[in-house]
């Protein structure tokens, strides 16, 4: 084995490479190779150090190790949005913001109706029967990237692009996060979800990408069985850490196999509720 591979961390660099703490260790070995600068007199053992700290971060990812915890006690979320860092889990049901009414949406599309007491929404009985009827035949069939970017309706030559994420899926550009699925069985639900709204929902085909993965997200709260085992979904509280960021998130997840649906803000879920 040569001198660089065993310098090479895949875990680091490449895809994997946190521009985040890509950035705090180039800017660490900037200020040690100026203070050699200042002391020294000289330029070889500065530019030395400079090349040498450049080279430990190209292949190992980073220069100081621990960086990751430094990233996150000591960045704050402004500046890790630049670099799209910040935490990413999924806005609150029904979320407007883009002005797209969410729950209306599924409302004209006869997929959600007001409950008894008129306090909240539930599935409607013809649309659950729908999207149970479509799920059974793909429970043994993989959901590989293009049915996730066919339900979302992602153009062959968009920017846009489906990739796998750990035992998941994001849809992303080149800067930004557009959909993501926690699980396959999250994936399962939002590709038969689609095939059901596109022959219930006027204009189903003119949403933009983001706004259907808005909606079938939003669907998938209203589930109350597991879509790979039918086992009951419930929620839980926990934290979600990246490389350098940890928040705290609610989770909907299957209480026989563990499959999680949806991770959701908690600051946004109760800040929501309460409203």
């Amino acid at each position: 084995m040569s001198v660089l591979d065993r310098l090479y961390q895949p875990a680091y660099v490449g895809e994997n490479r946190c521009f985040p703490c890509t950035t705090v260790n180039v800017g660490i070995a900037l200020l040690l190779s100026t203070g050699l600068l200042l002391v020294a007199g000289g330029v070889v053992v500065p530019v030395g150090v400079l090349v040498a700290s450049i080279a430990a971060i190209h292949f190992r990812g980073y220069l100081v190790p621990g960086t990751p915890e430094l990233t996150k006690r000591y960045l704050p979320d402004g500046v890790l949005r630049w670099f799209d860092k910040a935490p990413t889990p999924a806005s609150a049901p029904g979320d407007d913001s883009d002005g797209v009414d969410v729950e209306g949406l599924l409302v004209a599309a006869d997929a959600l109706e007001p409950t008894a007491d008129g306090s909240d929404l539930r599935l409607t009985e013809g649309f659950r029967a729908a999207w149970h009827e479509r799920i059974g035949p793909r429970r043994s069939t993989a959901i590989e990237e293009t049915h996730l970017a066919n339900a979302l309706g992602i153009p062959e030559h968009s920017e846009t692009r489906v990739v796998p994420d750990d035992d998941a899926f994001v849809a992303t550009t080149a800067t930004t996060l557009i959909a993501q699925w926690p699980s396959h069985t999250a994936a399962l639900a939002d590709v038969t979800a689609a095939d059901a709204l596109d022959e219930r929902l006027p204009g189903w085909e003119r949403l933009e990408p983001a706004r259907r993965a808005d909606v079938l997200a939003a669907l998938r709260l209203f589930l109350d069985r597991c879509p790979a085992c039918e086992g009951p979904i419930d929620t839980s509280e926990g934290h979600v850490s990246s490389c350098c960021r940890s928040f705290q998130v609610l989770t909907f997840s299957c209480t026989e196999c563990g499959s999680r649906l949806y991770e959701m803000d908690l600051d946004r879920f109760e800040a929501t509720a309460a409203e």
